[in-house]
């Protein structure tokens, strides 16, 4: 196990998560599209890598992207755990590949669901958010599109949605850019209390809606941030009823997150009754994130969070 790797995981995840907020703020119509029954998105996507936590994955990943050498058995681990992952997450194209054994076959390409679809080009598009440049995703897939093995529609439908992406980030321009939706938001300016606010889906002449409960009050949110109200507390609730509480301390930067469930993730989570845990947020010399150990709730974490536990 090591921090590089689960930090990895951790900011790779909100980067896909990031993908579908934006495109739940800025085009809808895609995530309304392709199916006959409404998709749960915020379900689906909590799930998203949660096979990289499993013991086929995790370790041979960790050993293969952040240790010392690539042996060759390193290597071999790794090609297991990559084909347990395509085989147990549908968001990859490999999943709807039928490798054919009639010599005149060749392989098949199965039309893949609109919502795996949507999902895999988040994924695709995580790394772009990672490197600050929403528009890197195009010219990564200039370079892997004669890859990827596509059913004829799947393809039409991925070009569709990335000429749709496209278009919308040219409408914003070359310097601004949509965070969780948030229009206009400069990268690398850091956020003044109005902006914040705006971040949370608020006008800056409104006040955010607070929870009210014995004990220091809890301002609701629509998304967690690494920076928050000077020694306060947000309060993230999903759609699946799941809540993060979020601790933040004088300088308003994130100390701590407070789950009451296990993200749909029992085997990395499991504490308490419910999974319900803590993460502790730990940071270096340059107030960079560098860990967020998991651990139990303490009694006293028990006792503050009863309402919602």
């Amino acid at each position: 196990m090591s921090i590089q790797y689960d930090l990895y995981l951790t900011q790779h995840i909100k980067n896909v998560g990031r993908g579908l907020a934006w495109l739940r703020t800025n085009l809808p119509d895609i995530l309304r599209e392709g199916e006959f029954l409404e998709v749960n998105y915020d379900l689906q996507f909590q799930q998203h890598d949660a096979s990289k936590y499993d013991k086929e994955e995790y370790d041979a990943y960790d050993a293969y992207f952040y240790g010392p050498t690539r042996s060759y058995k390193v290597v071999q681990n790794f090609n297991r755990a990559w084909l347990h992952h395509i085989h147990n997450n549908p968001h990859h194209w490999q999943h709807w590949v039928l490798l054919e054994d009639d010599p005149s076959g060749g392989n098949v390409c199965i039309e893949m669901p609109h919502c795996y679809v949507v999902e895999m080009i988040c994924d695709w598009w995580a790394f772009s958010w990672a490197k600050d440049d929403l528009t890197e995703i195009f010219s990564w897939w200039d370079k892997h599109k004669d890859i990827v093995q596509l059913h004829k529609n799947t393809r039409k439908t991925v070009l569709d949605i990335l000429e749709r992406i496209r278009a919308k980030l040219d409408e914003e321009g070359e310097d601004s850019l949509a965070h969780h939706g948030i229009k206009g938001q400069k990268w690398g300016v850091r956020r003044t209390p109005e902006e914040l606010n705006a971040a949370r889906g608020l006008a800056s002449e409104e006040k955010p809606d607070t929870i009210k409960r014995d004990g220091p009050s809890i301002i609701e949110v629509s998304t967690t941030s690494l920076e928050g109200p000077p020694n306060g507390i947000t309060q993230v609730t999903h759609r699946n009823g799941g809540i993060d509480r979020n601790y933040y301390d004088e300088s308003g930067r994130q100390t701590k997150q407070v789950s009451n469930n296990d993200h749909g993730n029992p085997k990395r989570h499991n504490y308490g009754e419910h999974g319900e845990h803590a993460h502790d947020y730990v940071y270096n010399d340059d107030g960079q994130l560098v860990a967020r150990p998991i651990r139990e709730l303490t009694d006293d974490e028990r006792k503050e969070n009863g309402d919602i536990l």
